[in-house]
């Protein structure tokens, strides 16, 4: 099953090495991009899919790991609740 997963993982990474070579060939045209009055130095469309591709990722790891943070403050805290109301009197 381990080897399974390995080859999966391996395939997938292939598959969005292939994908991002794709779009890189295809949105070469350099955009500079506007929000209110600034205006960023013209760039190809793939850097700025790549930027937002990599910022969604950190974002989603964050509020991943910050749930897990938070799950495991619950647990320790039920534990130790459990632990008192089970302690010999």
């Amino acid at each position: 099953m381990r080897r399974l997963k390995t080859l999966l993982a391996l395939l997938l990474a292939i598959c969005l090495v292939a994908i991002s070579a794709l779009l890189l060939a295809d949105n070469a045209t350099p955009v500079s991009l506007r929000l209110l009055n600034h205006e960023t130095p013209p760039a190809p469309v793939f850097w700025w899919l790549l930027a937002a591709l990599i910022l969604g990722f950190l974002i989603g790891a964050a509020q991943c790991i910050g749930g897990h943070f938070r799950r495991n403050a619950v647990e320790r805290k039920l534990r130790r609740e459990l632990g008192r109301d089970q302690s010999p009197n």
